[in-house]
């Protein structure tokens, strides 16, 4: 069996008889979409892969981006007007939680959902328990003027590579979508990797344009990278350290507050432009570690 890997910025064929995060199987002329975690849809879009291409998913363990991504996969398919049945293979337990959170974004409508559970994984970091009590504050849509209600919004979309050069349509799109929504005293924040200046020069600009109303006064806008390491049994969303930054006081502590109150420790720096600079410093620091490590086992 051929398995295309589709997470992160490449794309690698291989033989192996085990499923490995965000891939996709081809076998007997179906795919078999393995995981869908953050930036699924627009890794399945760069390697030409169709959604409705795609007959069964399989869930190898419990993570909280794994179903929400999933909620996001199936609203999409919902949205381009398919029809046919998915299939969905999941740890045991778990065709309660996920047919939940389906329910309350009202992700699917058009087709049916067929469950095949299997005894779950001992790498499941999440507990049932856990997920459960998240799911009563979780709401997904499709239906943009409902970020008129939101008093916080955080925009994480992908920013890939395109010849080389960062592609911010993800981000311009996205700052269009809120700016058309956006009410007086609504907090902004950018969470998205990107160079030092996308908040003040692309976000903020996309923003007042669309909403008429001014940045700083009217509404307030912020950077926080995210910080997210899959797999990390000890270092989690909630643990992990979170930098914060605004463009100015007020805004400062409205995305502290905001940040504290479901992030153990908050780390302010001076401005957006230093919060975005620690996203690239990190991601290089991992990217440089990798290829370090590769090199030596080569």
């Amino acid at each position: 069996m051929t398995y295309i890997k589709i997470l992160g910025c490449f794309s690698a064929s291989m033989t192996t008889n085990k499923f490995q995060s965000s891939q996709v199987l081809f076998h007997n002329n179906k795919s078999y979409l393995i995981d869908s975690g953050e930036g699924v849809q627009m890794l399945l879009s760069k390697y030409y892969i169709k959604l409705s291409s795609i007959d069964y998913i399989f869930i190898s363990h419990l993570h909280g981006d794994h179903f929400f991504g999933l909620a996001g996969l199936l609203t999409t398919m919902n949205r381009r007007g398919r029809t046919k049945n998915l299939t969905i293979f999941c740890p045991k337990g778990l065709k309660e939680i996920i047919t939940l959170t389906l329910k309350k974004g009202k992700s699917w409508t058009k087709f049916d959902l067929i469950f095949h559970e299997y005894s779950q994984s001992s790498e499941t970091l999440l507990s049932n328990e856990e997920l459960s009590e998240s799911l009563q504050h979780f709401h997904s849509t499709t239906e943009s003027k409902e970020l008129s209600q939101c008093r916080n919004i955080v925009i994480s979309v992908p920013t890939p590579l395109t010849d080389y050069q960062p592609d911010l349509s993800f981000v311009v799109n996205a700052a269009k979508t809120v700016g058309e929504n956006l009410v007086k005293n609504q907090v902004v924040i950018l969470e998205s990797t990107t160079y030092p200046g996308t908040t003040v020069e692309v976000l903020i600009p996309n923003l007042e344009k669309m909403s008429g109303l001014k940045a700083g006064e009217d509404f307030f806008v912020g950077y926080s990278p995210e910080r997210i390491d899959p797999g990390n049994e000890v270092w989690k969303f909630k643990n992990t350290p979170k930098v914060i930054s605004g463009i100015n006081n007020v805004s400062t502590e409205k995305i502290q507050s905001f940040y504290e109150s479901i992030i153990d420790e908050t780390v302010l720096v001076k401005g957006t432009k230093e919060a975005e600079m620690v996203k690239l410093l990190e991601n290089t620091y991992r990217h440089v570690n990798i290829a370090l490590i590769n090199e030596l086992a080569i």
